[in-house]
């Protein structure tokens, strides 16, 4: 797992799901109905769900990064920008896009408002997050489209079932 408290992170393997763990996961998601009607979104196994991780501070991408790893998500790409995501998003097809409120030149609600006033990005889920509970910010980022906020640094429990 990754301890972050206290200012420190350090990563060990403690909480990384093994090979076998991994595979009994994807069978499970396979398994689940495919059903797309109306209000539901298509299933995806950890390992094929494409995430884009956003975030101006190395350490809390690395973080968020191993951590999603340890839940069995294994396809993610990480940047430091709004400026970059956007790229990336433009460029790649993303299943769901994590990012951080607080960047410096695009902010990561000006960066939530542009995806969602554009017809394709907006299909994305978008996953806010922040190291500062503020209300107001929250239920601005969820009026805005976001799918969810959570709190950095990011924990197994919240990422090990984002879809």
């Amino acid at each position: 797992g990754i301890n972050a408290e206290y200012g420190e992170v350090s990563m060990s393997l403690e909480g990384d799901i093994d090979e076998t763990e991994r595979v009994r996961r994807e069978e499970e998601y396979k398994n689940r109905s495919s059903n797309t009607d109306a209000g539901r979104r298509p299933s995806f196994a950890p390992s094929e769900l494409r995430i884009l991780v956003v975030d101006d501070e190395l350490v809390a991408r690395k973080v968020a990064e191993k951590t999603l790893k340890n839940c069995g998500y294994t396809d993610i790409t990480t940047c430091d920008s709004a400026t970059a995501a956007l790229n990336l998003l433009r460029s790649k097809n993303f299943q769901m896009l994590i990012c951080d409120v607080r960047m410096p030149e695009i902010s990561g609600i000006q960066l939530l408002t542009t995806i969602m006033e554009d017809e394709q990005l907006r299909k994305i889920p978008v996953i806010m997050m922040s190291a500062v509970e503020e209300l107001p910010i929250v239920y601005q980022c969820l009026k805005l489209g976001a799918a969810d906020y959570i709190l950095k640094p990011v924990r197994r429990e919240t990422l090990v079932n984002l879809w």
